[in-house]
């Protein structure tokens, strides 16, 4: 109970809490990927960029407020949608259960 209690002073969950009344939670996992993947691809742009002996700015920056964004202020979130895809491995109704009935197929979006 102290864990749901919790939840509600996150004010990143209780947006997305919200907002997943209307929007799928696909798009929430797309999201989450894209994020990580130019996190991903900044971080490789800035090495080779250092390694080739060029100085600029602005990957340094993408990558400040990418980390400042994933990491501090969405971490939570972003992983529980990257981990979504996993959901048919858990002990509780998943959401293909709940969706089509007991004994479905493991389709966490649907």
């Amino acid at each position: 109970e102290s864990q749901a209690m919790a939840r509600w002073f996150d004010l990143v969950a209780v947006v997305v809490d919200q907002v997943r009344q209307w929007v799928p939670d696909l798009y929430f996992y797309i999201l989450a990927c894209v994020l990580v993947v130019v996190a991903s691809a900044d971080s490789v742009l800035i090495t080779k960029m250092t390694r080739d002996g060029v100085l600029a700015v602005w990957p340094l920056k993408v990558m400040r407020f990418l980390v400042a964004t994933i990491v501090t202020t969405l971490f939570s979130t972003t992983l529980e949608f990257l981990l979504y895809p996993l959901d048919c491995t858990t002990d509780g109704m998943t959401l293909s259960e709940w969706v089509h009935g007991g004994g479905a197929g493991c389709s966490p979006f649907g």
